[in-house]
C-alpha cells in the first residue's frame, strides 16, 4: 500500500466500523485524507499527525462545536488542512454558540484554501492556542461574529498570508495579551486584505492588533473601512526586539488614525495612509508605558487625514525618527508634530489639499 492512501472519513449515516476506523488510522499517519460535505471534520482533524495533507472539497462543512487540531507536525513536514480547489474553497460553517470553529492546538499546522463564516456574534473563526510555526493562508473570512484569527498565548513562527476578512463584526486580526503576560515573535502578517469593520458600539473594531510585548513585520496589506485603527502595534519592553510596519494601504477608519504607534521599536515605513477621521499616522504613549522610544517613521504617504499627518497624542519622544515624510492635509492640521525634544524630523514634505481634494478626502470616510 503507498504512502500516499486516501481515506475518506463519513459521518451521518454511516456507522464507524473496523472499517472505518482502519482507514482513520491509516490517513493520521503521513498520508491523506479527503473530506466532502458531510464527512466527519471533527474526528478526521483530532489527531492528525506529521505530514498529514487533509484535503476539504468544495461545498459547505456545517460544524456545531468547536474543531480542534490536536495533533501537528514537525519542522519540515507540517500538518496540512487545505482546500482542494483554489477558485471554490470549502466553506466552514458554524451558526452555533462556539468560543471558535477552528482551534489550533498543535504546532507546525498550515490552514490553508479555507472560507470561513458566517458565525454568530463573538465567535471566532480560528484561534491559536500557543501553536508555533502555524501558517493561515490564502483563506476567506467573511461575516465573521468575533475575531477572524488570534493567538493570545505565547508562540513564535506564525504567518498570517494572502487572506481576506470581509464584514467583520470584530477585531479582524489579533496577536499577544494586552498586559504583556505573553509574547508572539517571529510574527508576520503580509500580503492581507480586510474590508470592513463594524463591531458593536463598546469595541473598538482594530484591523490588525499586535499588543504588548509581542513582535511582528506587518507588511503589504490592505486595510480599509475599519472603525477603530486599521493597524496598532503596542511595543516591547525588551529594545531588542523591533515590529516593522512596511508598505501597506490604510484608509478610512470611521474613528481613529490609520496606523497608530503605542511603543517602540518600531520601523514605520512607505506606507500610504489615506482619509481617516484622524491622523495619517499617531503615536501615543498607551497606558502611559513609557515605551515610545526607537521609533522610525519615513517615506510615509498620507492623504486627506482629519487629523493630520504624522501626530503625537500624547506622551514623551525618546530617540525617534520622523524622516522623509509626504503630507497632503487639511486646513488647520499638521504635517509633522513641531520641533521637540527627543525626536528628529527632517525632509517631511507637506501640501496644502485643494478643495476638490478635500472633497474626495472626505468620501473616504463615507
Amino acid at each position: 500500500m503507498s504512502r500516499r492512501e486516501r481515506a475518506e472519513i463519513v459521518s451521518g449515516t454511516d456507522r464507524p466500523g473496523k472499517g472505518t476506523k482502519r482507514r482513520l488510522a491509516m490517513a493520521t499517519g503521513g498520508t491523506s485524507v479527503e473530506l466532502r460535505p458531510g464527512s466527519d471534520v471533527h474526528r478526521a482533524l483530532a489527531d492528525v499527525r506529521t505530514g498529514t495533507d487533509v484535503v476539504l472539497h468544495s461545498g459547505d462543512h456545517a460544524v456545531k462545536s468547536t474543531i480542534t487540531i490536536g495533533g501537528g507536525g514537525r519542522p519540515g513536514a507540517p500538518v496540512v488542512i487545505r482546500g482542494a480547489e483554489a477558485h471554490t474553497r470549502p466553506r466552514i460553517v458554524c451558526r452555533d454558540r462556539v468560543s471558535t470553529v477552528i482551534g489550533v492546538r498543535a504546532d507546525h499546522v498550515i490552514l490553508r484554501g479555507l472560507h470561513f463564516g458566517p458565525t454568530p456574534d463573538d465567535v471566532h473563526a480560528v484561534t491559536l492556542y500557543g501553536a508555533s510555526g502555524v501558517t493561515v493562508e490564502d483563506c476567506v473570512f467573511e461575516d465573521v461574529g468575533g475575531l477572524a484569527i488570534v493567538e493570545s498565548m505565547t508562540a513564535t513562527s506564525v504567518v498570517i498570508r494572502g487572506n481576506a476578512i470581509l464584514r467583520s463584526r470584530a477585531t479582524a486580526m489579533y496577536f499577544g495579551c494586552h498586559s504583556g503576560s505573553c509574547s508572539i515573535t517571529d510574527l508576520l502578517i503580509e500580503g492581507n486584505y480586510i474590508d470592513g469593520v463594524a463591531p458593536a458600539a463598546r469595541w473598538v473594531g482594530y484591523g490588525v492588533q499586535v499588543k504588548l510585548d509581542s513582535c511582528a513585520v506587518v507588511r503589504d496589506n490592505v486595510i480599509v473601512g475599519t472603525k477603530g485603527p486599521p493597524v496598532m502595534v503596542y511595543g516591547t519592553r525588551d529594545r531588542t526586539m523591533t515590529s516593522r510596519v512596511e508598505g501597506n494601504y490604510v484608509s478610512g477608519s470611521r474613528e481613529s488614525s490609520g496606523i497608530v504607534i503605542g511603543g517602540g521599536p518600531v520601523i514605520v515605513r512607505d506606507n500610504v495612509s489615506v482619509g481617516n477621521a484622524k491622523a495619517g499616522i499617531a503615536l501615543q504613549d498607551y497606558g502611559r508605558r513609557h515605551l515610545l522610544r526607537g521609533i522610525d517613521v519615513s517615506g510615509n504617504s498620507l492623504y486627506g487625514n482629519r487629523g493630520g499627518g504624522v501626530v503625537v497624542t500624547r506622551g514623551r519622544c525618546v530617540e525617534t525618527r520622523i524622516t522623509g515624510n509626504v503630507a497632503y492635509t487639511m486646513p488647520g492640521t499638521a504635517s509633522t508634530p513641531s520641533a521637540r525634544r527627543g525626536a528628529t524630523l527632517a525632509d517631511n514634505v507637506e501640501h496644502r489639499l485643494s478643495r476638490l481634494q478635500r472633497a474626495f478626502a472626505a468620501g473616504r470616510h463615507a
